[in-house]
Protein backbone atom coordinates (compact mmCIF):
# COMPACT_ATOMS: atom_id res chain seq x y z
CA UNK A 1 0.00 0.00 0.00
CA UNK A 2 3.17 2.45 1.12
CA UNK A 3 4.65 1.86 -2.95
CA UNK A 4 1.65 2.55 -4.21
CA UNK A 5 0.83 5.80 -1.97
CA UNK A 6 3.95 6.76 -3.41
CA UNK A 7 3.55 6.15 -6.92
CA UNK A 8 0.79 8.07 -6.87
CA UNK A 9 2.41 11.12 -5.23
CA UNK A 10 5.31 10.90 -8.18
CA UNK A 11 2.63 10.48 -10.57
CA UNK A 12 0.85 13.84 -9.16
CA UNK A 13 3.73 15.34 -8.86
CA UNK A 14 4.86 15.22 -12.20
CA UNK A 15 1.34 16.17 -13.82
CA UNK A 16 1.78 19.23 -11.58
CA UNK A 17 5.01 20.56 -12.87
CA UNK A 18 3.37 19.79 -16.26
CA UNK A 19 0.47 22.33 -15.98
CA UNK A 20 3.14 24.86 -14.00
CA UNK A 21 4.68 24.51 -17.22
CA UNK A 22 2.37 24.98 -19.59
CA UNK A 23 1.53 27.98 -17.66
CA UNK A 24 4.63 29.43 -17.93
CA UNK A 25 4.49 29.09 -21.47
CA UNK A 26 1.31 30.38 -21.43
CA UNK A 27 2.54 33.75 -19.91
CA UNK A 28 5.28 33.97 -22.10
CA UNK A 29 3.44 33.48 -25.56
CA UNK A 30 0.83 36.46 -23.94
CA UNK A 31 4.08 38.39 -23.49
CA UNK A 32 5.22 37.91 -26.79
CA UNK A 33 2.16 38.56 -28.31
CA UNK A 34 1.60 41.82 -26.52
CA UNK A 35 5.21 42.92 -27.48
CA UNK A 36 4.51 42.32 -30.90
CA UNK A 37 5.53 45.59 -33.61
CA UNK A 38 2.82 47.20 -35.83
CA UNK A 39 3.38 45.60 -39.48
CA UNK A 40 1.58 46.55 -42.75
CA UNK A 41 2.07 42.95 -43.94
CA UNK A 42 -0.97 41.51 -44.06
CA UNK A 43 1.25 37.84 -43.54
CA UNK A 44 2.07 39.07 -40.31
CA UNK A 45 -1.37 39.74 -39.36
CA UNK A 46 -2.28 36.07 -40.18
CA UNK A 47 1.04 34.32 -38.72
CA UNK A 48 -0.18 36.56 -35.49
CA UNK A 49 -4.07 35.13 -35.78
CA UNK A 50 -2.95 31.85 -36.51
CA UNK A 51 -0.46 32.36 -32.86
CA UNK A 52 -3.40 33.87 -30.87
CA UNK A 53 -5.49 31.13 -31.74
CA UNK A 54 -2.81 28.48 -30.75
CA UNK A 55 -2.70 30.30 -27.68
CA UNK A 56 -6.36 30.45 -27.10
CA UNK A 57 -6.40 26.39 -27.93
CA UNK A 58 -3.73 26.08 -24.98
CA UNK A 59 -6.62 28.26 -22.46
CA UNK A 60 -8.89 26.52 -23.66
CA UNK A 61 -7.27 23.03 -22.26
CA UNK A 62 -6.07 24.14 -19.04
CA UNK A 63 -7.13 27.52 -18.52
CA UNK A 64 -8.93 28.40 -15.27
CA UNK A 65 -10.27 31.97 -15.46
CA UNK A 66 -9.91 34.01 -12.24
CA UNK A 67 -11.64 37.14 -10.88
CA UNK A 68 -10.72 40.40 -12.89
CA UNK A 69 -9.49 38.19 -16.51
CA UNK A 70 -10.93 40.74 -19.45
CA UNK A 71 -12.92 38.31 -21.85
CA UNK A 72 -15.33 38.91 -24.80
CA UNK A 73 -17.71 37.02 -26.16
CA UNK A 74 -16.79 36.68 -30.16
CA UNK A 75 -20.54 35.87 -30.81
CA UNK A 76 -21.52 39.03 -29.18
CA UNK A 77 -18.66 41.42 -29.63
CA UNK A 78 -21.26 44.57 -29.01
CA UNK A 79 -21.46 43.53 -25.66
CA UNK A 80 -17.73 44.88 -25.36
CA UNK A 81 -14.91 44.08 -23.48
CA UNK A 82 -15.97 42.12 -19.81
CA UNK A 83 -14.76 42.11 -16.13
CA UNK A 84 -14.76 37.91 -14.79
CA UNK A 85 -16.31 38.37 -11.43
CA UNK A 86 -16.67 35.19 -9.94
CA UNK A 87 -15.24 31.71 -10.98
CA UNK A 88 -16.05 28.51 -10.05
CA UNK A 89 -15.73 25.19 -11.20
CA UNK A 90 -18.26 22.89 -12.50
CA UNK A 91 -18.58 19.53 -14.60
CA UNK A 92 -19.92 19.71 -18.24
CA UNK A 93 -20.66 16.18 -19.08
CA UNK A 94 -17.58 14.82 -17.35
CA UNK A 95 -15.64 17.51 -18.19
CA UNK A 96 -14.02 20.20 -15.97
CA UNK A 97 -15.16 23.71 -17.01
CA UNK A 98 -15.36 26.68 -15.08
CA UNK A 99 -18.91 29.02 -14.41
CA UNK A 100 -18.18 32.67 -14.68
CA UNK A 101 -19.60 35.92 -14.04
CA UNK A 102 -18.41 38.57 -16.28
CA UNK A 103 -19.79 41.88 -16.25
CA UNK A 104 -19.88 43.60 -20.08
CA UNK A 105 -20.42 47.46 -20.19
CA UNK A 106 -23.18 46.84 -22.86
CA UNK A 107 -24.94 44.01 -21.51
CA UNK A 108 -24.78 43.88 -17.51
CA UNK A 109 -23.91 40.87 -15.65
CA UNK A 110 -23.57 37.43 -17.92
CA UNK A 111 -23.04 33.97 -16.06
CA UNK A 112 -21.18 31.80 -18.69
CA UNK A 113 -20.20 28.21 -18.99
CA UNK A 114 -16.62 28.36 -20.37
CA UNK A 115 -17.20 24.59 -22.29
CA UNK A 116 -20.06 26.30 -24.04
CA UNK A 117 -19.63 30.04 -24.69
CA UNK A 118 -17.38 31.32 -26.97
CA UNK A 119 -14.67 33.02 -24.86
CA UNK A 120 -12.31 34.86 -25.71
CA UNK A 121 -8.97 36.17 -23.60
CA UNK A 122 -8.44 39.98 -24.19
CA UNK A 123 -4.79 40.82 -25.15
CA UNK A 124 -4.47 45.08 -25.09
CA UNK A 125 -1.66 44.98 -27.17
CA UNK A 126 -2.69 42.24 -29.68
CA UNK A 127 -6.08 43.68 -29.72
CA UNK A 128 -5.15 46.74 -30.37
CA UNK A 129 -2.12 45.70 -32.82
CA UNK A 130 -5.28 43.92 -34.95
CA UNK A 131 -7.85 46.55 -34.96
CA UNK A 132 -5.55 49.84 -34.67
CA UNK A 133 -3.29 51.95 -36.95
CA UNK A 134 -0.03 53.24 -36.04
CA UNK A 135 0.16 57.10 -34.55
CA UNK A 136 3.65 59.08 -35.04
CA UNK A 137 5.48 56.50 -32.60
CA UNK A 138 5.28 53.43 -34.18
CA UNK A 139 2.53 52.03 -31.82
CA UNK A 140 -0.91 50.98 -32.22
CA UNK A 141 -4.01 52.74 -31.46
CA UNK A 142 -7.40 51.15 -31.45
CA UNK A 143 -10.55 52.45 -33.51
CA UNK A 144 -11.72 54.24 -30.22
CA UNK A 145 -8.29 56.31 -29.75
CA UNK A 146 -8.38 56.67 -32.92
CA UNK A 147 -11.78 58.98 -32.98
CA UNK A 148 -11.01 60.29 -29.74
CA UNK A 149 -7.94 61.54 -31.67
CA UNK A 150 -10.59 63.12 -34.28
CA UNK A 151 -12.30 64.31 -32.25
CA UNK A 152 -9.52 66.30 -30.32
CA UNK A 153 -8.38 68.11 -33.30
CA UNK A 154 -10.28 67.97 -36.43
CA UNK A 155 -7.47 70.34 -37.92
CA UNK A 156 -5.35 67.34 -37.46
CA UNK A 157 -2.82 66.39 -40.41
CA UNK A 158 -4.27 62.77 -39.65
CA UNK A 159 -7.75 63.42 -39.09
CA UNK A 160 -8.79 62.36 -42.60
CA UNK A 161 -6.84 59.61 -42.31
CA UNK A 162 -8.01 58.56 -39.07
CA UNK A 163 -11.60 58.86 -40.40
CA UNK A 164 -11.34 57.12 -43.25
CA UNK A 165 -10.14 54.23 -40.41
CA UNK A 166 -13.31 55.44 -38.86
CA UNK A 167 -15.90 54.93 -41.71
CA UNK A 168 -13.99 51.50 -43.20
CA UNK A 169 -14.45 50.44 -39.19
CA UNK A 170 -18.26 50.74 -39.44
CA UNK A 171 -19.12 49.47 -43.19
CA UNK A 172 -16.53 46.73 -42.67
CA UNK A 173 -18.36 42.93 -43.08
CA UNK A 174 -16.57 40.85 -40.18
CA UNK A 175 -13.51 38.61 -40.97
CA UNK A 176 -15.49 35.40 -39.43
CA UNK A 177 -17.98 35.66 -42.75
CA UNK A 178 -15.27 36.54 -45.01
CA UNK A 179 -12.12 34.26 -44.14
CA UNK A 180 -11.40 32.33 -47.49
CA UNK A 181 -9.62 30.12 -44.97
CA UNK A 182 -12.65 29.57 -42.97
CA UNK A 183 -15.12 26.99 -44.62
CA UNK A 184 -18.45 27.70 -46.85
CA UNK A 185 -20.50 26.78 -43.68
CA UNK A 186 -18.65 28.99 -40.86
CA UNK A 187 -19.08 31.91 -43.36
CA UNK A 188 -22.80 31.69 -43.95
CA UNK A 189 -23.50 30.92 -40.14
CA UNK A 190 -21.16 34.28 -38.97
CA UNK A 191 -23.29 35.55 -42.13
CA UNK A 192 -26.80 34.63 -40.53
CA UNK A 193 -26.18 36.22 -37.68
CA UNK A 194 -24.92 39.69 -38.78
CA UNK A 195 -28.76 39.74 -39.49
CA UNK A 196 -29.38 40.23 -35.31
CA UNK A 197 -28.68 43.91 -35.98
CA UNK A 198 -31.85 46.34 -37.25
CA UNK A 199 -32.70 49.83 -36.75
CA UNK A 200 -34.03 50.20 -33.40
CA UNK A 201 -32.43 51.75 -30.72
CA UNK A 202 -31.05 49.23 -29.20
CA UNK A 203 -29.91 46.60 -32.90
CA UNK A 204 -28.33 50.35 -34.17
CA UNK A 205 -25.91 50.96 -31.18
CA UNK A 206 -25.16 47.43 -30.86
CA UNK A 207 -24.24 46.88 -34.53
CA UNK A 208 -22.13 50.29 -34.40
CA UNK A 209 -20.24 49.26 -30.58
CA UNK A 210 -19.65 45.67 -32.63
CA UNK A 211 -18.21 47.04 -35.83
CA UNK A 212 -15.84 49.87 -34.02
CA UNK A 213 -15.73 48.73 -30.31
CA UNK A 214 -16.34 52.55 -29.30
CA UNK A 215 -18.25 52.28 -26.24
CA UNK A 216 -20.84 55.19 -26.65
CA UNK A 217 -21.51 55.65 -30.59
CA UNK A 218 -23.65 58.36 -30.03
CA UNK A 219 -20.73 60.53 -28.62
CA UNK A 220 -19.25 60.52 -32.25
CA UNK A 221 -22.42 60.25 -34.28
CA UNK A 222 -25.99 61.12 -34.18
CA UNK A 223 -28.91 59.08 -34.79
CA UNK A 224 -29.25 60.11 -38.36
CA UNK A 225 -25.58 59.36 -39.08
CA UNK A 226 -26.00 55.95 -38.04
CA UNK A 227 -29.12 55.45 -39.70
CA UNK A 228 -27.63 56.44 -42.81
CA UNK A 229 -23.96 54.31 -42.28
CA UNK A 230 -26.12 51.57 -41.14
CA UNK A 231 -28.19 51.01 -44.52
CA UNK A 232 -25.10 51.61 -46.73
CA UNK A 233 -23.78 48.46 -44.60
CA UNK A 234 -26.89 46.31 -45.37
CA UNK A 235 -26.36 46.61 -48.70
CA UNK A 236 -23.22 45.29 -48.62
CA UNK A 237 -24.22 41.97 -45.57
CA UNK A 238 -27.04 41.26 -48.33
CA UNK A 239 -24.81 41.51 -51.58
CA UNK A 240 -22.03 39.04 -49.20
CA UNK A 241 -25.00 36.42 -48.44
CA UNK A 242 -25.95 36.53 -52.05
CA UNK A 243 -22.55 35.80 -53.55
CA UNK A 244 -22.29 33.11 -50.23
CA UNK A 245 -25.59 31.37 -51.69
CA UNK A 246 -24.20 31.26 -55.11
CA UNK A 247 -21.19 29.77 -54.40
CA UNK A 248 -21.12 25.81 -55.77
CA UNK A 249 -19.96 24.58 -52.04
CA UNK A 250 -23.10 26.43 -50.48
CA UNK A 251 -25.52 23.22 -50.65
CA UNK A 252 -29.67 23.97 -49.77
CA UNK A 253 -28.68 21.55 -47.11
CA UNK A 254 -26.58 23.52 -45.25
CA UNK A 255 -28.57 26.73 -45.52
CA UNK A 256 -31.38 24.83 -44.46
CA UNK A 257 -29.61 23.72 -41.48
CA UNK A 258 -27.81 27.00 -40.67
CA UNK A 259 -31.74 28.90 -40.82
CA UNK A 260 -32.95 26.94 -38.01
CA UNK A 261 -31.22 28.66 -35.65
CA UNK A 262 -30.65 31.90 -37.69
CA UNK A 263 -32.61 35.40 -36.63
CA UNK A 264 -35.61 35.47 -38.37
CA UNK A 265 -34.28 38.78 -40.85
CA UNK A 266 -32.11 36.35 -41.89
CA UNK A 267 -34.51 33.49 -43.05
CA UNK A 268 -36.37 36.70 -44.63
CA UNK A 269 -33.12 37.87 -46.36
CA UNK A 270 -32.90 34.02 -47.97
CA UNK A 271 -36.49 34.14 -49.35
CA UNK A 272 -35.79 37.42 -50.92
CA UNK A 273 -32.24 36.41 -52.86
CA UNK A 274 -34.37 33.29 -53.70
CA UNK A 275 -37.03 34.23 -55.08
CA UNK A 276 -34.89 36.89 -57.50
CA UNK A 277 -33.22 33.69 -59.00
Amino acid sequence: MTAVVCCCDRALSRIQRLVNGLRRFDRACRIVLARAENRPHRWQNRLLRDWKGMLENLNAQQRRYERGDRVKHRQRPEWGVGTVTKAEDIANANVAAQRIAVRFPNAGLKTLNTKVADIEIVIEGVEQHMNGSANGNGAARSRAEIVRGVEADEEHWLAPVAEKEREQALQAIPEAATDPFSGIRSRVKATFELYRFDQSGKGLMDWAIAQTGIEDPLSTYTRHELEEKFDRWVASRDDHLRCLLADDECTPEIVRELLVEAPAAAQQAVQRISARR
